[in-house]
């Protein structure tokens, strides 16, 4: 089962988002936005291509490689460029797509103004990328009618120090825990 999130853009008054549906959490979808999608292009780039699956490193379907095509009687008819990566055959950095990688339809961005984004993401995690940085935004939707802007949200970055935090943290229980039953395993 997955942790579902939803990424967005917010320019002037349009806010442009995909949902996520895998590793939405800070130190998952979060840390990847900070480390790969910090500038407004790559976000562009990003949520140009749908709903996601799995958010990765890269979104450009990656590298494109010969592929041979041959006659029944085993003759090369021709090549053509196709991409290595697929739903098929994931490459470890790249971000797998319902859309491009999957062949669904209906996943492409959503477009809408402000309060109707909040109004279609209420309860879910959202990243919001604004005026060069993103925000988390853990309770988006408010009262019909209530004024909604982004003011229960958090800079991701200022995150990171607590996540890494309380990761080595849990890092460190797991480890003792494993010392623990091989200690245990040892005595029997």
């Amino acid at each position: 089962m997955g942790t579902p999130c939803v990424v967005a853009l917010k320019e002037a008054d349009k806010v442009t988002y995909v949902s996520i549906n895998y590793d939405g959490y800070v130190t998952g979808v979060g840390a990847m936005l900070i480390e790969h999608y910090s500038t407004v292009d790559r976000v562009r780039e990003m949520i140009a291509g749908g709903n996601i699956s799995v958010l990765k490193a890269n979104c450009d379907g990656g590298e494109l490689v010969d592929v041979p095509h041959y006659a029944k009687d085993g003759s090369l008819v021709g090549t053509s460029k196709e991409r290595k990566h697929s739903f098929e055959n994931p490459q470890p950095d790249q971000t797998i797509y319902y859309g491009r990688d999957r062949g669904e339809s209906g996943t492409d961005p959503q477009i809408t103004d402000l309060f109707g984004f909040y109004r279609a993401t209420k309860s879910i995690t959202a990243y919001v990328y604004e005026n060069g940085q993103w925000f988390l935004v853990t309770e988006p939707y408010r009262k019909p009618g209530e004024y909604v802007a982004f003011m229960d949200r958090w800079v991701l970055s200022d995150l990171a120090p607590i996540v890494t935090e309380r990761m080595d943290a849990l890092q460190r229980r797991i480890e003792a825990e494993r010392q623990e039953a091989k200690r245990l395993q040892n005595r029997n």
